[in-house]
């Protein structure tokens, strides 16, 4: 797909005032909270400054003069939506069924949302293919991900993996190569999305199984999967969804298999940590990510039945340490949560 010569300069650009948050606007926040409670911050030009370039930033991403979101819809047109098999009537029957807390939030400010069109999913393969959380390369996250399943699914010969919220299946991609052997497969709320990755599982020569079906509902399928992975997914759902999600998981699970969730699960450093993370949740359209860091997930996990329930660095495969001090330049660090449904359990 071709573009207008200006956006990938323009994209660079706003890279660039991302480091530039990331950096110098995050460490004259800092150097303004030291010994100062985080509502003490509240009103300085020092946040002031930050929380505006976070929050614009994100939208001249999406939808500045070359922004992606407007870029891909001009682009996405009837031709492509043949192309990639996505017709009409069929997308709208499954529109209809969406549920409220996604049809009704514009996740990342990408408004309303990847569900509408061709174009909103290509968007966002661009986006997760170019750029990645806190500006580190945009595969390492995932490949992260699929060596933990890899881990995790050693000792089985064909094991049968199942990523939530898979979108156009990049971590269902990196399980794949990671675990040739294993049976990958993948759900979307997104029809567009599902199409796109339909698409480039042919031309990757891939073999993922992905479809449009609700994460909540994982267990109504009539098969069971040793390990099933949440990449990215828990902080846009509201906490009893959540519940919900990993409780289906639980009984979509083999006996011994693995519940996976990459995800904001908790925020380092202390106090001041969590304050900044509540504030990303409202500047980047994230009205469920203080759900997450909120929710008690070892007490939910062990009433389902889940055990062995941990929450690792994806680095080190540490536990995770949320006593740590926040680092030197802003990052949205992500932990691992790992729950096993015993070997004894139906």
């Amino acid at each position: 797909m071709t573009h207008s010569l200006h956006f990938k300069p323009y994209q660079q650009f706003v890279q660039e005032g991302r480091k530039f948050w990331k950096s110098d606007l995050y460490a004259d926040v800092m150097r303004e909270a030291e010994g100062k409670s985080p509502g003490e911050l509240t009103g300085t030009q020092a946040l002031a400054a930050y929380s505006w370039f976070e929050k614009n930033l994100q939208q001249a991403k999406y939808y500045g003069p070359h922004g992606l979101v407007e870029t891909f819809r001009r682009n996405g047109g009837l031709e492509q939506d043949r192309d990639f098999d996505l017709e009409p009537g069929e997308m709208q029957a499954w529109n209809d069924t969406l549920p409220g807390y996604y049809r009704d939030t514009g996740f990342h400010q990408h408004n309303p949302g990847v569900w509408p069109s061709l174009g909103d999913a290509l968007a966002y393969e661009y986006a997760t293919n170019y750029f990645s959380f806190s500006l580190i390369a945009a595969d390492v996250p995932y490949k992260r991900v699929a060596e933990i399943v890899a881990d995790l699914a050693s000792e089985l010969e064909a094991p049968r993996v199942m990523d939530l919220g898979a979108g156009y299946g990049k971590l269902a991609f990196a399980i794949k190569r990671a675990v040739p052997q294993a049976v990958v497969e993948g759900v979307d709320l997104s029809m567009p999305l599902i199409k796109l990755g339909q698409k480039r599982t042919g031309e990757m020569n891939l073999d993922v199984n992905l479809f449009c079906h609700q994460a909540e509902q994982i267990d109504q399928l009539g098969r069971s999967f040793d390990v099933i992975t949440a990449y990215w997914l828990l902080h846009e759902l509201p906490q009893e969804v959540t519940r919900e999600v990993v409780a289906a998981s639980y009984r979509a699970l083999a006996p011994g298999g693995y519940f996976v969730s990459l995800d904001m699960h908790r925020a380092t450093g202390g106090e001041l940590g969590e304050f900044l993370q509540k504030r990303h949740g409202v500047a980047n359209d994230e009205p469920f990510l203080e759900d997450l860091l909120t929710w008690d997930y070892e007490k939910d996990m062990a009433a389902i039945g889940y055990e062995d329930i941990r929450l690792i660095d994806p680095v080190t495969r540490s536990d995770f340490d949320v006593d740590k001090p926040l680092p030197a330049e802003r990052t949205h660090e992500f932990s691992v949560l790992i729950g096993r449904k015993p070997e004894t359990a139906k």
